[in-house]
């Protein structure tokens, strides 16, 4: 038969401490002790790895907008190339339309000449 008795226990969270009457009770007491320390552990692990994905997302952010800034320069580059490509183009169209103009005088004048 087994006897079993009222007991008043004080449970202290901040120390980690379980009191009866008689003073500590040492195996519950190392038990939660034991816990408190592995949830210490496992709070350090997980703020670590919401650090680690904070420094992850703001490497990623700021890839992202060196690849947009990238991109928009070469974009530019290319639109004043595509400009510069156009102008050239417009002076050529006019030295051509030019030469050609003069070529036409030129055939006109001859075949003028050749009349008389």
């Amino acid at each position: 038969s087994v006897e079993l008795k009222k007991t008043k226990v004080t449970v202290d969270e901040q120390n980690c401490t379980i009191k009866d009457q008689n003073g500590v009770i040492q195996g519950l007491n190392t038990e939660l002790h034991e816990r408190k320390v592995v949830m210490k552990e496992h709070a350090e692990t997980i703020l670590s790895l919401k650090n680690v994905i904070d420094a992850l997302k703001k490497s990623q952010h700021n890839e992202m907008d060196a690849l947009k800034k990238s991109q928009h320069h070469e974009m530019d580059a290319l639109k004043k190339k595509y400009r510069a490509t156009k102008d050239d183009l417009e002076v050529l169209k006019k030295v051509s339309n030019e030469m050609s103009n003069e070529l036409q005088e030129k055939k006109k004048k001859i075949l003028e000449q050749e009349e008389f």
